[in-house]
């Protein structure tokens, strides 16, 4: 996730992993974040590019609680 995180448009995802891969990730960690944080949340995240601004906590914390969603 990390690599992920690292890249930025117009950078194609398949640059850090397959990209049919890379996009399976991403999109469930983006669905993780709506359902979890709402949309209105996640637009900010997009404007902003800062998961601490947003959320209050860092990417690492996100993804554990994404990957831990993943478990349930």
């Amino acid at each position: 996730m990390q690599a992920l995180n690292g890249v930025r448009t117009p950078q194609p995802l398949g640059t850090v992993l397959d990209e049919k891969v890379a996009y399976v990730v991403a999109g469930s960690f983006v669905g993780f974040l709506i359902e979890r944080y709402g949309l209105p949340q996640f637009r900010s995240l997009y404007e902003t590019e800062s998961c601490e601004t947003t959320y209050g906590t860092p990417f690492a914390s996100l993804e554990g609680e994404w990957r831990s969603s993943l478990r349930e």
